[in-house]
């Protein structure tokens, strides 16, 4: 899931405040090849969820290099 900053601005206070994780500390392209393997995935293309702001999100179909250069943009 990619939030928008604004979503990110509400949402990240909220997650560490509970202890939870609010970055992915693993191997990304490992975890992008489990991804890729899940049966509502159609053909080479991941499902990607976007979240523009709170109540509102939209799914793109990314492939995976696409989406593990994304994830990896996040990251930073």
């Amino acid at each position: 899931t990619v939030c928008s900053d604004k979503v990110k601005e509400r949402l990240l206070p909220l997650l560490k405040k509970v202890g939870l994780p609010t970055h992915f500390e693993g191997d990304i392209d490992a975890a992008i090849s489990l991804i890729a393997r899940d049966k509502k995935n159609n053909k080479d293309k991941l499902s990607a969820i976007f979240v523009d702001e709170i109540g509102s999100c939209r799914i793109e179909k990314m492939n995976p290099s696409d989406f593990g250069a994304l994830v990896r943009k996040e990251q930073k």
